[in-house]
């Protein structure tokens, strides 16, 4: 029978370094998949130019419809909506949030975007 872990007061919160980490993963997963996330920038910025508001579904449908093959890694979605965050080419709609459409997504909430 295993045991689960329990919280206790040894346990530590660091918001500082998660976002350290969160920043060195989105950095490895770009380095790995440099061509994919540029092409994956251009469709970004076409679906914010024809949508006033979109997810990821949006982009991925997009990227699909223009042949572009899924990743390697599916953190590289995450890692080409932080570049193009980054570049102040979409920004996130504040408290927006909708339930995604693709099966194998279970219907999560995705962040809502708009174009800068």
């Amino acid at each position: 029978m295993s045991k689960k872990k329990r919280f206790n007061s040894e346990d530590q919160f660091d918001l500082p370094l998660g976002e350290k980490l969160r920043d060195e993963g989105i950095k490895r997963v770009s380095d790995h998949n440099v061509e994919w996330v540029n092409l994956i920038l251009f469709i970004i910025y076409g679906v914010a130019n024809r949508f006033e508001t979109f997810t990821s579904d949006e982009v991925r449908n997009a990227a699909r419809l223009h042949g572009i093959p899924e990743p390697q890694s599916p953190n590289a979605w995450g890692a080409a909506f932080q570049a193009a965050h980054s570049q102040k080419l979409i920004a996130k709609v504040e408290g927006s949030m909708r339930s995604s459409k693709l099966p194998s997504s279970h219907a999560r909430m995705l962040q809502v975007w708009k174009m800068r």
